[in-house]
């Protein structure tokens, strides 16, 4: 890689290399996720609560629809709903603890 020349902003200064690759910008090899197990089983937990949600609303909606119960497939909501949001609050801890 070739070395780029920087422009200097001031007059009569002289003009420096930059390198073809500086340190900001190479990836270091032996970094692992420090977490990355503790933030998959987060994510698979969000995605089925809310895979579950998706299902307990499709229920409800048929459950309007059809005129079946609506105080059974409302209470099933409701306990996915909570599932969803203790789901999304732990990867939001996650995430903080960076």
């Amino acid at each position: 890689m070739r070395s780029r020349v920087r422009s200097s902003s001031a007059r009569g200064t002289r003009a420096h290399t930059v390198p073809a690759r500086s340190r900001m910008t190479v990836r270091r090899r032996a970094a692992p996720l420090v977490r990355q197990g503790q933030l998959a089983a987060a994510l698979r937990s969000s995605r089925e609560a809310l895979t579950d949600l998706q299902g307990e609303l499709d229920a409800l909606l048929a459950a309007v629809r059809g005129g079946g119960s609506l105080s059974d497939a409302a209470d099933r909501l409701s306990g996915a709903t909570s599932d969803a949001g203790a789901a999304l609050a732990q990867l939001g801890t996650l995430a903080r603890r960076r």
